[in-house]
């Protein structure tokens, strides 16, 4: 296909929408050009897109990273998550030298998986709630807020939280509107990053209360059967909100099929997704009646769901009665 370099530089800079966008547009068109040489225009200008069209690093003023540095430096409770953004860029290395060099600890999101190893002992995975909810500053690099990272909004996150994000696109940055914006190649900024603390290092150290509280909820969870993932497993208890039992429901019926001892409690509380995060010109115009997409149906009977496979579902308004069926 002509044009398949600059569409492969355009995914490796990580704003990958854009290309399934235009190979979409790509094949219906050429699916109604089966006798046609020639190309539209448009089609011919999107093929020759090279990399001379993405953010270069070099807008990465250096004022910008001192006062990155700066944040960081003199945070109390600084948090570096990993993105997606930032494994496409291969910048592993670096926030490996960022990571241990300044002795802060790291959340990694699902797709930033690999970056630096779950086993780290700066490693925050084990010890998500405490680290967003208590990160004064945190230095994002590749990720975006979403709802796997409760959208940057308080109550999980603090409302004063600083956010610096590391992003290739600054429409991404711009959506979020943080405390500083470093727009440009992951890899690269956080090599500017290093370079700065380097001239005048700072770390926490391992006995700093940050690090020493983040390691000692980790620790807890692990001793108490905690696992990473979708849901929380503990003892023969499974706890998972509901936007969570939307990825593993199907898995009680494994549960019976196996006769496993197995209790799951799921917290309807609409999803983790923010509710709904419509403008007000949806919530008013044409479509108001429509329900938000990112909301769930309140009060669904998800106890129901394992009814069906002979197992048995109760509805709990309270501790005591969830403690009667527990026991």
């Amino acid at each position: 296909m002509k044009g398949r370099g600059s569409d492969r530089d355009w995914r490796r800079s990580g704003r990958i929408r854009d290309l399934f966008r235009r190979l979409r547009r790509f094949w219906c068109r050429k699916a109604n050009m089966m006798n046609t040489a020639e190309l539209s225009s448009e089609e011919e200008s999107n093929r020759s897109m090279s990399r001379s069209t993405l953010p270069e690093t070099m807008a990465v003023v250096e004022s910008e990273i001192e006062k990155a540095v700066s944040l960081l430096r003199h945070a109390e409770w600084p948090l570096i998550v990993l993105g997606k953004g930032a494994a496409i860029a291969g910048a592993e290395n670096g926030l490996k030298k960022l990571v241990e060099t300044t002795g802060i600890p790291f959340l990694r999101t699902p797709m930033g998986k690999g970056l630096l190893p779950d086993t780290h002992e700066l490693a925050a995975t084990a010890a998500r709630s405490l680290a967003i909810g208590k990160c004064d500053v945190a230095l994002v690099v590749g990720a975006r807020l979403n709802w796997l990272l409760h959208f940057g909004e308080p109550p999980n996150w603090l409302k004063d939280v600083k956010f610096i994000f590391v992003d290739i696109s600054k429409e991404e940055i711009e959506l979020r509107k943080p405390c500083l914006d470093l727009v440009g190649d992951a890899a690269k900024v956080v090599e500017m990053i290093d370079k700065e603390i380097k001239d005048d290092p700072f770390c926490l150290g391992k006995t700093h209360p940050w690090v020493e509280a983040i390691q000692k909820k980790a620790n807890e969870r692990v001793e108490n059967g905690g696992s990473v993932g979708k849901g929380r497993l503990w003892l023969q208890s499974k706890l998972e909100g509901d936007s969570g039992f939307g990825f593993s429901a199907m898995e009680v019926e494994t549960l019976v099929r196996y006769q496993l001892p197995m209790v799951v409690i799921v917290f309807n509380n609409s999803g983790v997704y923010g509710s709904d995060r419509r403008s007000l010109e949806e919530i008013i115009g044409l479509f108001k009646d429509e329900p938000a997409p990112t909301s769930f149906i309140l009060g669904a009977a998800y106890r129901l769901l394992i009814d069906t496979f002979q197992g048995k579902g109760y509805l709990v308004g309270t501790p005591d009665e969830l403690k009667s069926f527990a026991a």
